[in-house]
């Protein structure tokens, strides 16, 4: 990147091609910021990722989310990693199954991520497969062993 300047514009090169150029300010300790560049990188922003991220997981679990949400928010300082691993939920659960489990853990006064993940594997845990008989079509002559060397150590303990 290579920035140029002169006495009315800053540009901004990327090689040979023009990527920026805005109007220069002469004025000290001015920020200029272009509000077409600000909105594209306000969706970047932390804040901004977690209001979506909080709008989603309010939107879908109604009154009981809200209250999941406010227990989580008193309870724990990594809020955010909490709502994406309940919305992650909706890969194996619907909606209302994980509504269901946050209603569980909020009677049992669990605000946890976990806990409702857990709620949900304990209503449909996997399906294990089924155990087939094992049923043995030869016949083996095993020779009898004398045991009297075994018996005589187990006397003297």
């Amino acid at each position: 990147m290579t920035l140029r300047t002169d006495d009315r514009d800053v540009r901004l090169f990327q090689g040979d091609t023009l990527v920026a150029t805005h109007p220069r300010c002469w004025a000290r300790h001015r920020h200029v910021v272009d509000p077409a560049h600000a909105r594209d990188l306000y969706p970047q922003r932390p804040a901004a990722r977690f209001a979506q991220i909080e709008t989603a997981f309010l939107a879908r679990y109604g009154e009981i989310g809200r209250t999941f949400y406010a227990g989580l928010g008193t309870k724990t300082e990594r809020l955010e990693q909490h709502l994406h691993t309940i919305l992650r939920l909706e890969t194996t659960a619907t909606a209302e199954q994980i509504t269901h489990a946050m209603a569980q853990a909020i009677t049992a006064g669990t605000f946890d991520a976990a806990a409702v993940a857990y709620a949900l594997y304990r209503r449909s845990p996997p399906e294990r497969p089924g155990c087939t008989p094992l049923t043995l079509s030869w016949n083996v002559d095993v020779p009898a062993r004398d045991l009297g060397t075994y018996d005589a150590l187990t006397e003297e303990a």
